[in-house]
């Protein structure tokens, strides 16, 4: 089932966030989501280290950057970064990316990506349902490429 409006987008993407607004941001983020947006993207999700945070508030992702002046949980409620939200894009990224699979540049960030996806397991190992979701992701890219 799709939302239709200024790009599709599936309800599956937006389950994962209960916040209302995700719905535009996941318009913003597919209306910008070329083929080099997705490598790119994937390439940056592959250089997580274990504890970072992602910045997915733009159409190319950030390692995130707190200023050094403010606590980062106060940077990321400021801003309105939350997993949650990261969370879906990353999910929607991966959905949009293995429709690409057969290019072998794609195919080939999505199997680095593996790495930045478990280093964001351990930042979340606190929260179940999150790193839950994150295994979901995985196995499903796993499945896909083999």
């Amino acid at each position: 089932m799709k939302i239709t409006g200024f790009v599709d987008v599936k309800i599956s993407s937006i389950v994962l966030c209960e916040e209302p607004y995700i719905y535009l941001l996941e318009h913003q983020y597919m209306a910008s989501n070329t083929r080099q947006n997705l490598i790119i993207n994937l390439k940056v999700i592959s250089k997580l280290q274990p504890h970072v945070k992602l910045d997915t508030s733009s159409a190319l992702f950030k390692i995130n950057q707190s200023p050094q002046f403010c606590p980062e949980y106060v940077w990321r409620w400021w801003m309105v970064h939350n997993r949650k939200q990261d969370l879906a894009r990353i999910s929607l990224l991966f959905e949009e990316s293995l429709k690409e699979k057969g290019d072998e540049q794609v195919a080939k960030a999505l199997r680095e990506a593996t790495q930045g996806l478990n280093s964001l397991k351990t930042t979340y190992e606190e929260d179940a349902t999150i790193v839950a979701m994150i295994e979901y992701i995985i196995e499903n890219l796993n499945r896909e490429l083999a």
